[in-house]
């Protein structure tokens, strides 16, 4: 996550990482998967974050019970995010699912990116 930083995006690297640890460890927990590839894109006012795995037919969700325990990290996702979902590319000839998540970038700090 130095990347953020030095893109001027400090302010959101804690939670870019946090939310990126989240994601990953669903799909470890939640799959079988033996390859991750995360995608990390940076503009000025935004970062995206999404992380492929070749479980597409595990759904990912969150549980809003009381008694829930499972799906907890993507009740951090979407508290903690601007925005994020879960999509499979049309055809999905490489049994994939992206799980991504987008942190607006509020307070820029001098760097372009």
């Amino acid at each position: 996550m130095h990347l953020l930083y030095l893109t001027g995006h400090s302010k959101v690297a804690g939670p870019a990482k946090l939310l990126t640890s989240e994601v990953v460890t669903n799909v470890y927990v939640h799959t079988d998967t033996l390859v991750v590839h995360i995608d990390l894109t940076v503009s000025p006012r935004r970062v995206r974050v999404a992380v492929w795995d070749t479980a597409p037919e595990v759904r990912p969700g969150v549980d809003r019970t009381p008694e829930g325990v499972n799906h907890r990290g993507l009740l951090i996702v979407e508290e903690l995010s601007s925005q994020w979902g879960v999509n499979w590319p049309a055809g999905n000839r490489l049994r994939q699912k992206r799980v991504w998540f987008a942190l607006n970038n509020t307070a820029e700090e001098g760097a372009a990116a």
